[in-house]
């Protein structure tokens, strides 16, 4: 009998030891808070460099200079006269002047050109009155260059002036300071060597 006591206060006390026990708060754990990512920089945006025409066909006008028409080699006079006895050489980078002139590869077709330089009948025979103010073509051996300026003008091959706007052709001479001219029906030829003897 004197044993239950006991053992009912050590029961107790064992569920007092427990209930001590079970009560306490456990520590929670701590969560790490994972440091936010760095949002990434964007790259700044590239402006794509503006295209440039540098095709051929961009147009370059003001900027071409005096374009001469070339003369070609081997040429010999027309033995038909032309009925023309002198002319004055106009050279204008400006010009609106359209006249015909031989295709560059002289296959015997012509091309309409906004001329540079042309030539303009002052006098004729005496049985072609009309044909005074033809405009004609002029045509120019490789030796020839023109020169840009307050005064354009056209330097032969050693670089001497050889013709400026208002420049006479008399054809009784045939000659452009010591050069020689050929009159034909629709051009006027400037020639380094004498007709015929080819360059």
């Amino acid at each position: 009998m004197k044993q239950r006591p006991l053992r009912a206060i050590a029961m107790v006390l064992i569920v007092l030891a427990a209930a001590a026990c079970g009560t306490g708060t456990p520590s929670a754990t701590p969560t790490t808070s994972a440091a936010p990512s760095p949002s990434a920089t964007p790259s700044p945006s590239i402006t794509p460099s503006p295209s440039i025409d540098v095709s051929p066909s961009a147009s370059v006008a003001g900027t071409a200079g005096i374009v001469l028409q070339r003369a070609p080699t081997n040429l010999g006079c027309d033995s038909i006269p032309s009925g023309y006895r002198s002319a004055t050489i106009h050279i204008d980078p400006e010009s609106d002047i359209v006249l015909e002139v031989a295709n560059p590869a002289y296959d015997g077709t012509m091309d309409k050109v906004n001329v540079d330089v042309w030539a303009e009948i002052d006098t004729a025979s005496d049985n072609e009155p009309q044909i005074v103010g033809t405009r004609l073509a002029v045509y120019w051996t490789a030796g020839f260059n023109a020169t840009d300026g307050t005064t354009p003008v056209i330097r032969g091959p050693r670089g001497e002036e050889v013709a400026r706007d208002g420049t006479k052709i008399d054809e009784e001479f045939t000659k452009l300071t010591g050069y020689f001219t050929c009159f034909s029906r629709g051009a006027l030829y400037i020639l380094e060597y004498r007709p015929g003897e080819g360059g």
